[in-house]
């Protein structure tokens, strides 16, 4: 599930940014780009270990920048722009639920006390 919101969020974010893309193109071309993952499953050998695990993450990190940069059809530089834009659209999108929940809340605790169930 959290593969998918991942992936969902960098298709909003490249649209925003003028991207053109479907959201199988981008799920299908980040998911190759995660095959370098692999090189981090090596993290168990004693004294390389560490090493293994960051090169795998820079591997992979790269990857899934070409990876966007290809599915999404943008410049390198507005690629670069991508987590930024899905930093402000989770943000955007947590402080919403909040302001709902908060908005139903105060709305639930108005009728209850209305109805002598609460104080007030």
């Amino acid at each position: 599930v959290a593969w998918l919101l991942i992936v969902s969020l960098a298709v909003v974010a490249g649209r925003a940014l003028k991207g053109h893309t479907s959201f199988t193109r981008t799920f299908r071309t980040v998911s190759f780009a995660l095959i370098p993952e692999v090189v981090t499953w090596l993290h168990f050998i004693p004294g390389i270990g560490p090493l293994f695990n960051v090169a795998g993450t820079l591997m992979v990190l790269i990857a899934v920048w070409i990876a966007l940069l290809e599915a999404l059809r943008l410049s390198r530089w507005r690629a670069l722009l991508i987590p930024l834009f899905a930093l402000i659209i989770v943000v955007l999108a947590i402080e919403i639920a909040n302001l709902v929940i908060g908005g139903a809340v105060l709305t639930i605790e108005t009728l209850l006390a209305g109805l002598g169930f609460g104080p007030g």
